[in-house]
């Protein structure tokens, strides 16, 4: 198993990513539903005001959907070997998104 470390400015580091692409918070989280990744714009936007020095709650799943939506290499976000991390992301992307694996989306309300 590979060991790394979390950045402490990890909320500015997406932010300085999504302007890159020409995203916010609110469209992180569209594109992110739209390939099968929950992500409420809510959360997006915790993520982005993250205070320095603490580690923001991010599933693998999530950072797996943000490095699709805005491609960019694992090591962009931790410090130290990452190892086979791209890999292991990549390979659950893939897995997550093929239409047999996708989770339901969100019921119509009546």
């Amino acid at each position: 198993m590979t060991a790394f470390v979390a950045l402490p400015d990890f909320s500015a580091r997406l932010a300085a990513l999504l302007r890159a692409y020409g995203l916010n918070g609110n469209s992180l989280s569209a594109e992110l539903r739209s390939i099968g990744v929950g992500c409420s714009p809510q959360h997006a936007y915790r993520l982005l005001n993250f205070p320095d020095g603490q580690v923001p709650k991010l599933s693998a799943e999530l950072l797996a959907g943000i490095l699709h939506v805005c491609p960019v290499e694992p090591q962009y976000f931790f410090d130290g070997d990452v190892g086979d991390l791209d890999e292991r992301l990549t390979a659950m992307y893939v897995e997550r998104t093929e239409p047999a694996n996708r989770r339901p989306g969100p019921r119509p309300r009546p």
